[in-house]
């Protein structure tokens, strides 16, 4: 294959990509704007059943708390991903405060690898957004906690 050839089909399929991509937004637009939000939802969800069939994957989402209390799926999965399970794993965030005994070693944001356990293939990665800062009464130690989490 000549380079000319190759640079026609490229052009050919970022062109494609580019007019595919502009009739689903005008027709996002136009659903958004003329069909009933539980058709919308009826439309939304059928398609992601059908994507889901087609690539047989599915994504947990641990979150680090619930609002107010620690997730304990969250803790037991932070040390297991602070081994280093993989040797994909190429960075690890270590961490010791004085005031503990032992070094804590954990993945870092925005980072991920993949795991086999059983001959299942996991997919890690650790994301992070900002959450508002709230406030509650903790009952273990008798006073309000100020929580601020990524």
């Amino acid at each position: 294959m000549s380079s000319e050839s190759k640079i026609l089909m490229v052009k050919t399929i970022v062109s494609t990509i580019g007019s595919v991509a502009a009739a689903s937004m005008v027709v996002r637009s136009v659903a958004r704007d003329y069909l009933p939000t539980e058709f919308q939802d009826y439309l939304y969800f059928g398609l992601r059943n059908f994507i889901n069939k087609l690539f047989r994957q599915l994504t947990v989402v641990i979150y680090e708390s619930d609002g107010i209390q620690e997730n304990e799926i969250y803790n037991a999965a932070t040390i297991y991903l602070g081994s280093p399970t993989s040797s994909e794993t190429h960075r690890l965030k270590i961490t010791k405060n004085h005031s503990e005994k032992n070094i804590n070693v954990a993945m870092e944001i925005n980072d991920e690898f993949i795991d086999v356990y059983n001959g299942v293939k996991f997919k890690w990665s650790l994301v992070s957004k900002e959450l508002p800062t709230t406030e509650y009464y903790d009952y273990n130690s008798n006073r309000y906690v100020r929580r601020s989490d990524k």
